[in-house]
């Protein structure tokens, strides 16, 4: 079996299927010239990072492909259905990203409910000259303890943000239906809970939420926009790490200025990598580039379960 990887395995998941007889080709190859080297090249799967652009089209010229193989978290966009049709298996890796993506959703509410983003800013500056004042100040943020979490949208990762927060004294709402699940105890004891968020319109999440968090996109429009943000408590924020498009950062920037509410948290961008400036500058937004669903140990989780799906391909190959 040959595969070609795009730079997104690594280096000793590469080696362990060299050992097996899979033959990998590390290399990048651009996005126009994919369909003519993989045609030169005789490759039976392909591996590539989650911001490959997968199309229809693409899948057509690739028709001679077996396997696909997505490492990160896969976009909605990505067409598995089409891609079966043609013969054509697409794997993901996504279920390594759940935990760093929901650790990065509460580092980021705790940042922005306890001034924490405040302080990084202003104590490199004035922080030997100030720090009474500063103390005072920053020391007026609110705990997480009592909070109404609300979920727009609820995936693997909104049930994540429920389990590590479920002894937090935290309220969860969600707008649309919410499953009842089961989860362990997070001491480590042999008992489970069961967690069962508010379901709710969402104009009610809007109106009552302490905290949003977004978990879905949709591909005509923006799902938070002016008219969303006038609904919201003075004091509530809102979360995105899921998708660039999912909040209308004029409409974000405005309700910040006229504190219309009360902070914002984005890992994600419209124009990224070239976020506006005014979100950058803006104090009310904690801010990270991208980052929610990458630490040391999902990456090499998400290499582990792609060398995996690759040596059960070659498995049933060989049957």
């Amino acid at each position: 079996m040959k595969i070609l990887n795009l730079k997104v395995l690594q280096e000793n998941q590469e080696r362990s299927l060299q050992s097996l007889g899979i033959e990998v080709v590390t290399k990048t190859v651009s996005h126009n010239q994919i369909v003519n080297y993989c045609a030169n090249h005789d490759f039976d799967g392909l591996l590539v990072d989650a911001n490959y652009k997968i199309t229809t089209t693409l899948l057509d010229q690739l028709n001679s492909l077996k396997f696909i193989i997505v490492v990160g978290k896969s976009l909605a966009h990505i067409p598995f259905e089409y891609a079966k049709k043609l013969g054509i298996q697409i794997y993901t890796t996504e279920q390594a990203y759940i935990q760093t993506e929901a650790e990065l959703i509460i580092a980021h509410s705790l940042s922005c409910l306890r001034n924490l983003k405040d302080c990084n800013r202003e104590m490199p500056l004035e922080g030997d000259i100030r720090f009474n004042q500063m103390h005072k100040l920053f020391s007026q943020g609110d705990s997480l303890w009592g909070q109404t979490w609300g979920f727009l949208g609820f995936d693997a990762v909104a049930e994540r943000v429920v389990q590590l927060l479920q002894n937090w004294g935290v309220k969860f709402m969600v707008a649309g239906e919410a499953k009842p699940y089961t989860t362990n105890n997070s001491q480590g004891q042999n008992k489970e809970s069961s967690i069962e968020p508010k379901s709710c319109s969402e104009e009610t999440l809007y109106r009552e939420a302490d905290i949003i968090s977004v978990h879905k996109y949709d591909d005509d429009e923006y799902l938070i926009d002016a008219s969303s943000l006038n609904l919201m408590k003075k004091t509530a924020g809102i979360i995105n790490t899921y998708h660039p498009r999912v909040i209308d950062e004029v409409a974000l920037i405005d309700a910040l200025n006229d504190e219309k509410i009360g902070f914002a948290a984005l890992d994600v961008f419209e124009n990224q990598p070239k976020p506006e400036i005014q979100l950058l500058m803006q104090p009310r937004i904690s801010l990270s580039p991208n980052i929610a669903n990458h630490s040391k140990q999902a990456d090499y989780l998400a290499s582990k379960m792609a060398t995996q799906q690759i040596i059960n391909i070659f498995e049933n190959l060989k049957k």
